[in-house]
C-alpha cells in the first residue's frame, strides 16, 4: 500500500466519501494538477493530464484543449478495459508551498459515451481553500466517438445559507404562552359545571349502596 506524506481527500463522481482540512489561501494564487491513471491495475500509474493555475477568490470555468496524443491513449486503454475505472488526482500547491491530494473516479464506460470529455469541479470553501475535487462526464453521446472540443474546470465557492429567523420564532413562542394563559383565566364556570361529570356517578353509587340496605336486618322485621 502507498502512503501518502499529504492530506489525502477521496471523493467519487456523485458523493464526497471523506473531507479533509487545509490551509486557509485566501485571494492567494494557487495551482492544481490533474493526473490520470488508466492502466487499472494493482500498482498505481499517474500520468500527467493538466495544470491549472488560479486564485482562490475567482470563480468561474476554465476550457482545457484535449490533447490529441493524450485521447489516442486514453481510447486505447479504454478499449482494453471497457468495465474498469478512469481516475483522477489532483493535487493542490498553495502559495506557501504546501501540496494537498484529491482523488476522483469514474467508470470507464461513462467515458466512451461522454466522447472522452470531462468536466471538473473544483469546489472552494469560504478561506478559498479546496475542499474537494469531483470528476463528472461532460455529455453523453449515443454512439461513442472521440471528440477534440475542450475538457472544462470549473471553480465553485461555498454559499451560505439561509440564517435562521431566530427573533420571529421567539415572538411565535412569546404568543402562544400568552394565548395558553389567557385561555386558562377566562374559565369562570362554576364548580358544578367544572365537575359535574365526576360528581354524578359519585350520587349514583351513593343512591343505590342506600337502596340496598341490609338484608339480613329486613328479613327479622318481617318475622315479627
Amino acid at each position: 500500500m502507498r502512503i501518502f506524506k499529504t492530506p489525502v481527500v477521496y471523493c467519487n463522481f456523485i458523493f464526497i466519501l471523506v473531507s479533509g482540512h487545509v490551509t486557509s489561501d485566501y485571494d492567494a494564487p494557487q495551482e492544481i494538477t490533474f493526473y490520470h491513471d488508466i492502466e487499472n491495475g494493482e500498482e498505481e500509474a499517474w500520468i500527467l493530464r493538466d495544470k491549472v493555475k488560479f486564485h482562490s477568490i475567482n470563480t468561474g470555468s476554465v476550457d482545457i484543449p484535449q490533447q490529441q496524443q493524450l485521447l489516442e491513449e486514453i481510447v486505447n486503454k479504454a478499449k482494453e478495459s471497457n468495465a474498469g475505472l478512469y481516475r483522477l488526482k489532483s493535487v493542490v500547491k498553495t502559495s506557501k508551498k504546501k501540496e494537498y491530494v484529491f482523488y476522483s473516479f469514474m467508470k470507464m464506460d461513462t467515458l466512451i459515451k461522454a466522447g472522452f470529455l470531462t468536466s471538473t469541479i473544483v469546489h472552494l470553501d469560504q478561506s478559498g481553500s479546496v475542499i474537494c475535487v469531483k470528476l463528472y462526464p461532460k455529455k453523453i453521446n449515443r454512439s461513442p466517438s472521440v471528440n477534440r472540443n475542450n475538457s472544462t474546470v470549473t471553480f465553485k465557492g461555498s454559499e451560505q445559507g439561509p440564517v435562521p429567523d431566530l427573533t420571529s420564532y421567539v415572538l411565535k413562542l412569546e404568543h402562544e404562552r400568552a394565548a395558553k394563559e389567557k385561555l386558562a383565566g377566562q374559565d369562570n364556570r362554576s364548580f358544578l359545571s367544572k365537575y359535574w361529570m365526576y360528581i354524578v356517578p359519585l350520587v349514583i353509587f351513593v343512591i343505590l349502596s342506600g337502596s340496598n340496605g341490609d338484608p339480613g336486618a329486613s328479613n327479622q322485621q318481617q318475622s315479627r
